[in-house]
């Protein structure tokens, strides 16, 4: 049921994609240098960031939660 509702709403609602440039230089040196003393199995991974930024946005900007 969900696949299929997933589906149709691919292929009958307009969708609108969006993408930009973002420099993660100064991202991934943060990274680094936090990691540098971990060991491997403690080691931040970039996902990290990502879900950290997506968790900010989506505060700052409820509208675009989906809710």
């Amino acid at each position: 049921a969900i696949a299929a509702t997933m589906a149709h709403a691919k292929r009958e609602i307009p969708h609108y994609y969006l993408a930009m440039p973002v420099d993660m230089a100064p991202a991934l040196a943060w990274l680094a240098q936090r990691n540098a003393d971990r060991p491997p199995d403690e080691r931040l991974l970039l996902g990290v960031l990502l879900v950290k930024a997506v968790a900010k946005a989506t505060a700052r900007f409820a509208e675009f939660n989906g809710f």
